[in-house]
């Protein structure tokens, strides 16, 4: 490979990069969307796939401390993987998980907007009004749908009666690395 075409690969890697970033700051819905659209069918109905990331329906907590600590197990002796801001906002990862939150003697399984797990104090969480409202919850999916058009990770065509949407090339890619356990999951 020729200098000049490592410089292109480089430049390209940084711009990849860049996206995944910028899909994860999206927030938590970008990984149900993805979820949906990695269907073994290819293409998936714009209704359908609403329905799908709303019935899943995780729980979006918010961090009400300053620098709350992600830790590898539910323990003050459990390693920091990370120290989470005021406001950065968290998935539920566990199942009886929504009964914890604001419980100062409980540890809630997390996944913050990188895509790093760990448990944090329940006590220092609390629900986030999207959580609560399904009308929210469709304006996020329907937003993030849109991002992914406009950036050309998807491609939404008629069909029939309704519309459907599958995964470019570019957003399958994009998919593996935002989903990817390696990414976004080392301690900083």
């Amino acid at each position: 490979m020729k200098k000049e075409d490592n410089k292109d690969f480089d430049y390209l890697q940084i711009l990849v990069h860049e996206q995944v970033r910028e899909l994860r700051s999206y927030g938590p819905v970008v990984y149900d969307v993805l979820g949906a659209l990695r269907s073994p069918t290819e293409t998936v109905e714009v209704e359908s796939l609403v329905h799908q990331v709303i019935k899943k329906h995780r729980t979006v907590v918010q961090v009400e401390a300053d620098g709350l600590n992600l830790r590898s197990t539910p323990a003050f002796d459990g390693q920091v993987i990370k120290v989470l801001p005021r406001g950065s906002q968290l998935i539920v990862n566990e199942a009886n998980g929504e009964s914890k939150i604001g419980l100062n003697d409980q540890w809630l399984q997390v996944v913050d907007e990188q895509g790093a797990n760990g448990f944090v104090l329940a006590g220092y969480v609390r629900k986030t009004p999207a959580s609560e409202d399904p009308r929210k919850q469709v304006d996020q999916v329907m937003q993030t749908l849109e991002y992914f058009t406009r950036t050309e990770l998807v491609r939404v065509e008629p069909q029939g009666g309704s519309y459907v949407v599958s995964l470019t090339q570019k957003g399958r890619y994009m998919a593996d690395m935002i989903t990817s356990p390696s990414q976004g999951t080392e301690a900083r």
